[in-house]
């Protein structure tokens, strides 16, 4: 059930204190079913956390799997990473931008 993290690239990217930034990595994980074949769960992590939220180093295996809580087997489930937070290998110059 492990997977690398996909990305997409944010263009012209406006953060809610008014700080432009021209392009920003967003990288997600999905886990479960196929996109866009069952209802999606997405997942946010916590400041220190990521998107691997299920599988070998999954931190949230306990409630998302084959046959638990959040079930894998009925669910796409999706899962973003903080942007910048390193576990896709990027980061972001000046986290002070996005406060």
């Amino acid at each position: 059930m492990e997977n690398k993290p996909t990305s997409i690239k944010l263009q012209n990217f406006t953060t809610e204190s008014g700080v432009h930034i021209p392009s920003i990595n967003l990288s997600y994980q999905v886990f479960g079913q196929v996109l866009n074949t069952a209802p999606i769960v997405l997942v946010n992590h916590a400041l220190t956390g990521n998107s691997q939220v299920v599988g070998e180093n999954g931190w949230w295996n306990n409630l998302i799997g084959d046959n638990k809580t959040i079930d894998t087997n009925k669910y796409t489930i999706l899962a973003f990473n903080v942007p910048g937070n390193g576990f896709d290998k990027t980061y972001i110059e000046n986290y002070l931008d996005f406060t």
